[in-house]
C-alpha cells in the first residue's frame, strides 16, 4: 500500500483532500476509513496529520471529453 501523510490546514474538509490528492471527492470515504480517529471531524483545525492511500488515485484523463 502506498500511503502519504499530509497535514491539514484550518478550514479544510475531507472532500477537499480527496479531490486534491486522489482526483475525485468520492474517495473521501476511503480517506475517512483510514483515519477513523478523526472520522467525527467535519472541518479540520490546522496541523492534523492524516493518511491518504495514494495508490487509489485515478489516472489523469488523456483524451478530450468528446473522444471518450
Amino acid at each position: 500500500m502506498s500511503n502519504k501523510i499530509v497535514d491539514t490546514v484550518q478550514g479544510q474538509m475531507w472532500d477537499m483532500h480527496a479531490k486534491e490528492w486522489l482526483g475525485k471527492e468520492h474517495f473521501m470515504r476511503d480517506i475517512v476509513g483510514i483515519n477513523v480517529e478523526y472520522a467525527d471531524l467535519l472541518i479540520f483545525s490546522g496541523d492534523i496529520p492524516i493518511e491518504i492511500d495514494v495508490s487509489k488515485k485515478e489516472p489523469e484523463q488523456t483524451l478530450p471529453p468528446w473522444e471518450l
